[in-house]
């Protein structure tokens, strides 16, 4: 039996004080866009929306700033919790990782997870590998999964006439009677993403479809 190979997380000061310092400057334009333009609902909402995003840097800053080698072909990974990590992938070999207690190992490549977190890109056109989703036991049902996002082109509309156009998108994953939640959609159109539970299932559409996990 193989050596679980695991790998050292480390604090990486630069990627800390770069969130820390990016946060107080969209905090700091939220609170001067309250002071000139915020004037009804929807300027106000507008006015906000650096600070919310100002909110996330200073979050990230503490929770995101960690970076390790890949235990699978020692590249680089940041964007890392400096305590747990699931579902993490790594850009240069397309390996997902996990960990615990401040260390990164590869995913089992047989791992069915609590959740769906195994991700790739969702082509126009694609298919599904017939099998449960979940187990890869024989599909017996389709499970319907939707996804609905705002259109990015149409912020502008929004903010001046409180008009938006929305998209969904909607997929029928294949399982098995025993199971179900194997799979679900995220992202925006039209970079849509599919997620399963199961890393098998994920390799196999990938290698049916042509896409990249990730």
């Amino acid at each position: 039996m193989n050596a679980i190979v695991a790998t050292k997380i480390t604090r990486s000061m630069g990627a800390t004080i770069g969130y820390f310092a990016s946060g107080l400057v969209a905090i700091a334009l939220c609170v001067w866009l309250c002071k000139v333009m915020a004037r009804g609902t929807i300027s106000t909402g507008i006015a906000l929306m650096p600070g919310l995003v100002g909110l996330v840097l200073v979050g990230l800053a503490f929770v995101a700033a960690g970076t390790g080698a890949c235990p699978a072909c020692g590249a680089e990974v940041g964007g890392l919790s400096t305590t747990d990590n699931d579902g993490v992938h790594c850009e240069k070999c397309r390996a997902y990782l996990e960990g615990k207690n401040g260390e990164l190992q590869k995913t089992d490549e047989s791992r069915v997870a609590a959740t769906p977190i195994f991700a790739t890109s969702l082509p126009e056109k694609f298919g599904f590998p017939a099998v449960c989703c979940v187990c890869g036991a024989p599909e017996t049902r389709r499970e319907k999964v939707s996804l609905t996002t705002k259109d990015a082109s149409s912020a502008l509309t929004e903010s001046t006439l409180g008009v938006s156009r929305t998209t969904k998108t909607s997929v029928e994953v294949p399982h098995c009677a025993q199971h179900k939640g194997g799979a679900m959609l995220a992202g925006t159109a039209p970079n849509t993403r599919i997620r399963f539970r199961s890393y098998p299932y994920l390799r196999a559409f990938c290698q049916q479809n042509g896409t990249t996990p990730g």
